[in-house]
């Protein structure tokens, strides 16, 4: 393994509808800028809609590991509800389509 290889990953958001946009480092203050917006826009009794990108970037290229579009607010009430739907942002490799198409089975149950 070389230690100066440097892997690190962007997250990116686009097709913002009553969303603050902000920078995000990790999967885990992306999923928390979610919770947080989704909080908000229940308050003002409005809709929003958001993509979220999740992008590998090492210093030959950038992949795409995940996206999604979000359309908030949504009725979760528990923050670990909100990791499972949401997991596939913490993915260090690209997405199957089979697993987000599994994923969604399961999600709109």
């Amino acid at each position: 393994m070389n230690p100066f290889k440097k892997t690190a990953f962007r997250y990116e958001m686009t097709e913002c509808i009553n969303f603050r946009v902000t920078e995000v480092s990790d999967a885990y203050e992306l999923i928390n800028w979610v919770i947080a917006e989704n909080l908000r826009l229940q308050e003002l009794k409005v809709n929003g809609s958001v993509t979220l990108t999740k992008y590998k970037t090492t210093a030959k290229s950038e992949q795409e590991i995940y996206s999604a579009a979000l359309q908030l607010p949504v009725l979760i009430a528990e923050e670990e509800d909100y990791d499972d739907w949401l997991e596939f942002f913490y993915a260090a490799q690209p997405v199957k389509e089979k697993d987000r198409l599994e994923k969604k089975k399961v999600f709109l149950k």
